[in-house]
């Protein structure tokens, strides 16, 4: 089966909804995680606001 995409607050490749990933730790429990997700968004541990937009065509402006 083909690999799946690295969750950007645990970066786990397993199975789990990674738009509600919450965990302070990596997925291997090495690190504190860097972002947190609130209401969908993802945000630094500081509170910054991360673009996701970068991929797409409109890019990101902030």
């Amino acid at each position: 089966s083909p690999s799946l995409t690295a969750c950007s607050i645990c970066l786990g490749r397993f199975h789990h909804n990674v738009i509600y990933c919450n965990t302070t730790q990596t997925w291997d429990k090495a690190h504190p995680t860097f972002a947190e997700r609130r209401h969908a968004a993802l945000y630094t541990k500081s509170g910054q606001l991360l673009c996701c937009k970068w991929q797409k065509d409109e890019g990101c402006s902030d």
